[in-house]
């Protein structure tokens, strides 16, 4: 959600209603939560390709560049 078209509601006395708040931060959560887990999934993949590259294909780490 972008800051644009993210606004909270003023609550009567000043400040932001509070489940507005809540929801926000939840769902910047499970964003973030799902960004996180997509890297870690592409960062296990290459570490399964580089160490295939390093132990089938070549007897030293420079020969897989």
């Amino acid at each position: 959600m972008s800051a644009t078209e993210l606004q909270f509601r003023t609550a009567t006395f000043g400040g932001f209603q509070k489940q507005d708040v809540l929801s926000y931060i939840e769902s910047s959560n499970q964003t973030h939560v799902e960004k996180l887990a997509q890297l870690q999934r592409e960062r296990d993949e290459l570490a399964g390709e580089k160490e295939a590259c390093l132990l089938y294909t070549s007897p030293s780490p420079r020969d897989c560049s």
